[in-house]
């Protein structure tokens, strides 16, 4: 065998050895998120999102909020308490 077919050969085995790891290596892939899944993350991001403006508004005045920060508060309340879901 020429020096070419040499380098060809290991080469080949280096690449198919790479790819044979990583496909034993690899998880078995994840369910898919059914609807009500997904609705119920989005749920608790909005929630989330609302309670972390309440704390950052608390902090930025010494741990009361002004009463424009009440009425935000409570109208991103009420609107996330109205979505259908």
């Amino acid at each position: 065998m020429s020096p070419k077919h040499v380098a060809a050969v290991i080469v080949a085995v280096v690449l198919s050895a790479g790819a044979a790891y990583a496909q034993e290596s690899a998880a078995p892939p994840a369910q898919p998120q059914t609807a009500s899944q997904r609705l119920e993350k989005q749920k608790n991001r909005r929630a989330r999102a609302i309670h972390l403006k309440e704390l950052r508004d608390r902090q930025a005045n010494g741990g009361t909020l002004t009463d424009q920060e009440k009425a935000e508060l409570t109208r991103a309340l009420n609107r996330k308490n109205r979505r259908r879901t």
